[in-house]
């Protein structure tokens, strides 16, 4: 067994700006696709009236609460594959990526079957009414029933990211979109005589798209690591490992839960405005993963940078990562920013034609893009801290960003400006985090030695 140090490794010995960047770039079109799915979904149902687009609405902080138990998942395995292949450790690889597959599914098959008899009881928690909760629940079944396959497709490819091969990680991603794209149409409208499924196809198109996705993540990652040449030690060594993910798994997964909740509670503080309100919120939130998928791109670059630099104790390429890293959120802020305030017309006009909803989209345009960089800072903050295993830091700091910001402005906003003084308050906000995760950032970035202990 080999554990030394690889002499071929990028993350290891090419340039740290250039490094981070390409490995920013090819996870950056994976997120694309992940997020073009949701929207190409999105697009599709707006299409069918304000009544398909509330319900959308009201799922959107269900999904995010159940993607983030994933990404909880997805970073933990990333970050121990990541220190395995540093150390040019192949049966230790190995027994990660095994084990991080099977752990996905131990999470997901659970929520998968309760989350599909509680679909119901979902909405109306979330206090839709009856027309739009019946709209909204048979998409959430379908949807509960591909969330092992959406489990296989996100920790797969974060696999892969953490030991270095973000390029075939955002080929699948793109590939499963573009099914998506293809099927979606058919299924939601029909083809010829058949007048299609309504919202249910565009579950279903979902399902099929990470069903082949799901197959081609298990197929490279057997490939490239030669996961049947190694003897595998049977299922008390998966044990082992998986209580070695269950902490930081839990704690990532909690403080990724602690956005969608307050998502889900301002849901709930903003559906006394109407539909259209909630309609064009849950838009907004959507819309938002966009720009901020570079954000997150970076984030999922600069785990594995980190972790594996200070497997070998390189702390000098960290803190030169870390400066490039912010430097670069701050250039992307005003970029996504002036890109934004240029197309929100087209934007505006291609999901809705209802003017409540127009106007109130309209408004969201003019005050937050540029805030998001707030948001950007933030979210680069807690990966780092991740990265240090800071995870008590990550969870103060998420706690604070919910109840201490977003959830005091939101409601302030709306007490005082009704449905537009939400989207000021998340402005107001977005800035506060930001300067907060600056501070932190700064500090970590003017020390010389390695900032947090290891």
């Amino acid at each position: 067994m080999n554990v030394t140090q690889s002499a071929d490794n990028p993350l290891l010995h090419h340039s740290v700006k250039k490094r981070l960047l390409v490995n920013t770039l090819h996870i950056f079109i994976g997120l694309l696709a992940v997020i073009s799915f949701n929207l190409v979904d999105t697009w599709f149902i707006s299409q069918l009236g304000v009544d398909a687009l509330s319900a959308m609405g009201y799922l959107g902080p269900v999904v995010l609460i159940l993607i983030a138990v994933l990404i909880g998942t997805e970073m933990t395995a990333s970050i121990h594959v990541a220190e395995s292949v540093a150390l040019n450790d192949r049966r230790r690889t190995a027994h990660t990526i095994l084990a991080g597959l099977s752990f996905s599914q131990v999470i997901s098959l659970p929520i998968s079957v309760i989350g599909f008899f509680a679909a119901p009881a979902i909405f109306n928690l979330l206090g839709a009414n009856n027309q739009i909760a019946l709209l909204g629940q048979d998409y959430l079944k379908i949807w509960f029933l591909g969330y092992p396959l959406l489990a296989f497709c996100m920790v797969g490819t974060g696999l892969m990211r953490g030991g270095g091969n973000a390029k075939s990680a955002g080929r699948l991603l793109l590939l499963a979109t573009l099914i998506n794209v293809v099927i979606d149409p058919l299924l939601i409208f029909g083809v010829a005589q058949w007048d299609g499924l309504g919202i249910v196809g565009a579950a279903w198109a979902s399902f099929l798209a990470r069903l082949v996705c799901t197959v081609l993540v298990v197929k490279t990652l057997k490939n490239k690591y030669q996961l049947h040449e190694h003897q595998l030690e049977g299922l008390n060594r998966h044990i082992a490992l998986w209580s070695e993910f269950i902490a930081l798994t839990a704690t990532v997964a909690f403080n990724r839960l602690l956005i969608p909740l307050s998502t889900a509670i301002a849901t709930i503080m903003i559906a006394q405005f109407g539909d259209f309100a909630v309609a064009a919120f849950g838009l907004t939130n959507l819309l938002t993963t966009l720009p901020l998928a570079f954000v997150l791109a970076i984030n999922a670059a600069v785990v594995p940078f980190i972790k594996q630099n200070l497997s070998v104790n390189q702390h000098e390429r960290v803190v030169e990562g870390l400066r490039f890293v912010v430097w670069l959120v701050l250039g992307w802020g005003v970029v996504q920013a002036v890109f934004l305030v240029l197309i929100y017309p087209f934007i505006v006009t291609s999901f809705t034609k209802d003017p409540l909803v127009a106007d109130l989209l309209e408004f969201y345009f003019q005050w937050v893009p540029l805030t998001l960089t707030g948001t950007g800072l933030f979210l680069v903050n807690n990966a780092v801290c991740y990265s240090f295993k800071q995870n008590r830091d990550v969870l103060m700091l998420n706690l604070l960003r919910c109840v201490g910001f977003y959830l005091p402005c939101v409601y302030l906003g709306g007490q005082y400006g009704d449905s537009y003084g939400v989207f000021i308050g998340i402005s107001l906000a977005n800035i506060m985090m930001g300067l907060l995760a600056l501070y932190r950032l700064k500090q970590v970035i003017n020390t010389s030695k390695d900032p947090f202990p290891y």
